[in-house]
């Protein structure tokens, strides 16, 4: 086994040797039941075979949630307003503490800004037009990014030629990593809309994201949890409807954790530190 290539768990074979407890056979036998064998990455094979029965059981969910997405064969899915009628758990009350929180400024962006056209011509015209009506730099860049393929610092010069506007390099990063977060949370509302079709989480208001600890780290580079924070999943809701947006944080059955709210306004100085 090499790279990232998936992993034959010959589960059934292993299952019957005398160096598995009766808990581990009756797990390996369940799961090779449930899950194609070539599905598993070495990584996740080795946990399931050697690791603690804890640790190879979370993996075990993991690798579950990752078939479910795939069969829907959708991997990402778009911001959509739920509907008002649902019902939905109680916010956290505890707030992330400011030294804890990540740099990464979400509402620098709109969640989506994928134009239906891939020329450079085209995506030009819109984005002198969008600037002319007052829209901000940042994303104006996103837009001319995300839908040309170009990278952040050639777009960035682009649009300071035809947009005449002058930015910052060490600004460019800061938008880069909230069009990162959006493309995460993307993401992880695939994974909560597999979970609610096998109908082990509720369908509710808000825009719901599912998380592992590691993604969760992605999503939010930099941001420290307190240990009774800390889970080895998350459910998220992002809360667009505030003049402070937040991340709202839950755990599996959705009980509050906790909010990780975001600045008011655009305010690189803070974000860079």
């Amino acid at each position: 086994m090499n790279g990232s290539k998936p992993s034959r768990l010959p589960a059934v074979e292993f299952a019957r040797a005398s160096v598995f407890s009766a808990a581990r056979r009756q797990f390996l036998h369940a799961l090779a039941a449930e899950v194609p064998e070539d599905f598993f990455s070495p990584e996740e094979a080795v946990i399931l075979l050697v690791g603690r029965m804890d640790t190879a059981r979370r993996c075990a969910g993991k690798v579950r949630l990752r078939m479910l997405v795939e069969k829907a064969g959708i991997t990402a899915l778009p911001y959509h307003p739920s509907a008002q009628g649902l019902p939905a758990p109680p916010p956290p009350v505890p707030l992330l503490s400011r030294l804890n929180r990540s740099k990464v400024f979400p509402p620098l962006l709109r969640p989506d800004a994928m134009l239906p056209t891939v020329q450079l011509s085209q995506i030009l015209e819109v984005v002198r037009s969008a600037r002319e009506t007052g829209a901000p730099w940042p994303r104006l860049l996103d837009v001319l990014v995300t839908s040309s393929g170009v990278n952040w610092r050639s777009a960035a010069r682009l649009l300071e030629l035809h947009c005449d506007l002058r930015i910052e390099d060490n600004h460019i990063p800061i938008v880069a990593q909230a069009r990162h977060f959006w493309q995460r949370y993307a993401e992880g509302r695939a994974r909560v809309q597999a979970l609610q079709t096998t109908r082990r989480i509720p369908l509710w208001r808000g825009d719901w994201a599912h998380f592992a600890r590691e993604e969760f780290a992605i999503l939010l580079p930099g941001a420290i949890l307190p240990d009774h924070f800390e889970r080895s999943e998350f459910l998220t809701n992002y809360v667009h409807q505030s003049d402070e947006q937040t991340v709202d944080v839950y755990n599996l059955i959705g009980r509050p954790l906790f909010r990780h709210p975001f600045p008011p306004r655009f305010q690189p100085p803070l974000l860079l530190k």
